[in-house]
C-alpha cells in the first residue's frame, strides 16, 4: 500500500504545475477507507480515465510522457485489487483525482 500511494503522490506531483497544489487526504466510513490524491494539473483525458489502470498506458496526451511507463496507476489498481478494493480515476474540475478504495474489515 505504500507504495501504491507513493505512485499517486509521484504522479500527481509531477504533473502539478509550479504553484500548484497536491492533496492527500484518508477518509473511513466504517465499510470502506479511501486515500485520495487531488492535484491541481491538467487532469485526466477521457481516454485516460478509461484506461489509466492499464499497463504501459501512457498515450494520454494530457500527461508529459518523459521518463513515463504507464505502470504507477497499474500498479495501485493491482494493489488495491489484492486488498479487495478498486482505484478509482477522476477529473475534479480543478485538476485530477485517484482514489484507493479499500475495505475495512
Amino acid at each position: 500500500l505504500d507504495r501504491a500511494v507513493s505512485n499517486l503522490l509521484d504522479n500527481a506531483a509531477r504533473y502539478t504545475p509550479a504553484g500548484g497544489t497536491v492533496t492527500l487526504s484518508v477518509t473511513a466510513d466504517g465499510e470502506t477507507l479511501t486515500i485520495a490524491v487531488e492535484d491541481t494539473g491538467p487532469g485526466f483525458s477521457a481516454e485516460g480515465l478509461a484506461r489509466g489502470e492499464q499497463a504501459f498506458y501512457t498515450s494520454d496526451a494530457s500527461r508529459p510522457q518523459e521518463g513515463h511507463m504507464g505502470m504507477g496507476l497499474y500498479f495501485a489498481a493491482q494493489t488495491a485489487k489484492r486488498h479487495g478494493g478498486a482505484l478509482r480515476l477522476a477529473n475534479t474540475g480543478l485538476g485530477a483525482r485517484a482514489e484507493l478504495v479499500l475495505p475495512i474489515n
